[in-house]
């Protein structure tokens, strides 16, 4: 049944302490395991079908915490026959959970896909949803306000994605009046293209003719191959003919800088470009060039360029160690930019590089003082301890009753109970935005408190507890962590920032591409570290569980790290992006200090990993009583 999914127990010690928390007793305690297996029996009758089962339950549970999801999943079951007031006196009785809205949006839901419209018009409520939204459109359409609607279509055409079919006969109705003209259909390409919505840019192709449709044909085929842009008589003299060179010349600087550069000056020579395009496209090629360490003469001073190019060339400037161009760049950022670790740190090692020795320490030794990655590398380069600014209080017991007791953190730690993590964060979410802000650090406490680890960490953030290392950086299955640890001959703290940045700390974690458990192993990089370690080949399911994951994962990371020389950056980058990639950039660039080098990384996700895994392994290697420098001695190059 849609909406219901299946709930599995919590471990023995969860439950533990749940009833620390909500018990009153041993008899409370009792009552509250049944309540729990006789809510978790209900929501599978009604998923078998077994209606008076449910029923019953829906009864004898009335007054337990989780009975409005169980309200929920009534109504939902029978939303397709549920008149309006009824679906009214619903979503009142469950407002102060997430569930009334939810319910009252399937209701509607289902009056538009039944042709009830005048239903559906009189008691919409503003969806974020496209299809809702359509469905509301063709609702005005079909009862009579139909420019109302059209005005509607309009707006909702005009995205850089596709639609949902709900969307197709409102759309259908909308182009029969002759649109989209071609400024709105040039407008969509533009949004279609920026998110590589391919498909949908090739379908947009069909609005243009002649000249236009010449223009639009060059943007997609700019988009798909940049090398196009080598065919002059691809790109008309014209505004749109010009947005499609830009956009081609730009994709195609990124792989072919030099011949860019040459394309570039007979474009600007032979075309009409307006004095905007013209520095745009100068600033683009420029950068490119640069990117590749060639920095042609730029006789304009930098605060006269854009944002962007000055970020640009600051970091192509770093990235090939040109200190004396980097210099003037980096001084010429906006003064937020200046304000980040990031460039507070690059700004101190300029200047040391250029001779200032004095002002650079000056700027790396107040970076120091704080707790950030870049902050660490100011502290590694100075010789410094690092600065973990920890704070360890915690909540007054007054807090954490007055917390505990509001009922939607009672829904939160008995969806938790039962295993429903999806609906579990939806409470924590919203009593998070009700709760004052001296009371959101108690919700973060207890969802700490009931083994919640992952919402722990990503609550303390929100909750600005940053300076709360134990909740942000906690150490459940440690002895796993520690066994695996001697097992392959890698630091603790070490293996335990992997699964912090991997997974925060999460053992039924998965990611998008497939990778699963505390470490984040793919299931074939599992079976191949398994056979290369003659450890008992991994079933799919055993990557969740934190022994395997673990130990598999502390396996993988060791011939890592054979291979790279207990280089932890290289060995890192490899755990994220693979060998064979890393070995590419290494042939590309190499000989380097690890902190330029990391900076060279092109994939963004794997420069953000790489800086997260040394940063928190720091923080673990400092809190179990270890300090050792952001990177070790023999970690400060890439050879």
């Amino acid at each position: 049944m849609t909406g219901i999914r299946p709930f599995r127990w919590v471990s023995g010690g969860a439950f533990c302490i749940l009833f620390a928390l909500v018990g009153a007793g041993a008899p409370a305690e009792l009552d509250l395991y049944q309540a729990r297996d006789d809510y978790r029996r209900a929501v599978a009758a009604l998923e078998a079908g077994r209606v008076r089962e449910f029923r019953r339950a829906l009864q004898t549970l009335d007054g337990y915490a989780l009975h409005p999801y169980l309200v929920y999943y009534d109504g939902r079951s029978r939303v397709n026959h549920m008149d309006a007031d009824e679906a009214a006196a619903l979503r009142a009785e469950l407002l102060d959970t997430p569930l009334g809205e939810r319910l009252y949006t399937a209701w509607l839901l289902a009056q538009a896909r039944r042709g009830r419209w005048q239903t559906y018009r009189d008691h919409y409520v503003a969806q974020r949803r496209a299809d809702a939204q359509c469905y509301h459109a063709r609702a005005l359409y079909r009862t009579g306000e139909r420019e109302e609607a059209l005005t509607r279509a309009a707006e909702l055409w005009r995205v850089g994605e596709s639609q949902p079919k709900a969307c197709d006969p409102l759309f259908s109705v909308w182009m029969a009046q002759g649109a989209p003209g071609e400024g709105l259909a040039w407008e969509r390409l533009g949004l279609a293209i920026d998110n590589n919505e391919r498909q949908l840019a090739r379908y947009l192709l069909r609005f243009f003719k002649g000249a236009a449709a010449t223009a639009a044909r060059a943007y997609y085929d700019g988009h798909v191959n940049p090398s196009v842009v080598r065919q002059p008589r691809r790109f008309p003299d014209t505004e749109r003919g010009h947005e499609a060179l830009a956009h081609a010349l730009t994709k195609y600087a990124g792989r072919e800088a030099k011949r860019a550069a040459e394309l570039w000056a007979d474009y600007r020579e032979r075309l009409s470009l307006s004095d905007g395009m013209r520095a745009y496209l100068e600033e683009q090629v420029t950068l490119a060039l640069a990117r590749e360490g060639e920095f042609p003469v730029i006789s304009a001073p930098p605060e006269t360029h854009s944002t962007a190019f000055i970020d640009g060339m600051a970091q192509a400037s770093v990235i090939h160690r040109e200190w004396g161009r980097a210099l003037p760049w980096i001084q010429a950022m906006s003064a937020a930019n200046l304000q980040t670790h990031r460039w507070r740190y690059w700004l101190g090692r300029t200047l040391i590089e250029t001779g200032d020795q004095a002002q650079g320490e000056a700027v790396l030794a107040a970076l120091a003082t704080e707790r950030d990655y870049y902050s660490f590398l100011a502290a590694n380069l100075l010789g410094r301890e690092p600065s973990l600014n920890e704070r360890a209080t915690r909540a007054t017991a007054a807090v954490h009753q007055r917390v505990r007791a509001n009922p939607a953190v009672v829904r939160m730690i008995e969806l938790y109970a039962v295993r429903d993590l999806v609906n579990a964060r939806r409470e924590w979410n919203r009593v998070y935005d009700q709760l004052p802000p001296a009371e959101r650090g108690a919700l973060v406490e207890i969802a700490s408190d009931i083994g919640w680890i992952d919402q722990a960490i990503l609550g303390a953030s929100r909750a600005e507890l940053k300076d709360r290392l134990a909740l942000r950086f906690p150490t459940p299955f440690f002895d796993l962590y520690k066994r695996s640890a001697v097992e392959t001959n890698l630091p603790v703290w070490f293996l335990l920032g992997i699964s912090r940045q991997e997974s925060a700390l999460n053992p039924n974690a998965r990611s998008p591409v497939g990778a699963r458990g505390l470490m984040q192993l793919m299931p074939a990089t599992a079976r191949a570290t398994a056979k290369a370690a003659r450890l008992p080949r991994p079933e799919l399911a055993m990557l969740y569980d934190p022994a395997t994951n673990v130990r598999l994962g502390s396996h993988h990371m060791a011939h890592l790290m054979k291979r790279y020389d207990n280089h932890r950056a290289l060995s890192a980058a490899a755990y994220n992006a693979g060998e064979s990639r890393v070995n590419r950039w290494l042939r590309e660039r190499s000989d380097m200090a690890t902190d330029v080098w990391i900076e060279t990384i092109p994939f963004a996700e794997t420069r953000g990993y790489v800086k997260g895994v040394l940063a928190f392994s720091l923080v673990y290697a400092q809190r179990l009583g270890h300090p050792e420098p952001l990177l070790g001695e023999h970690e400060r190059r890439v050879p």
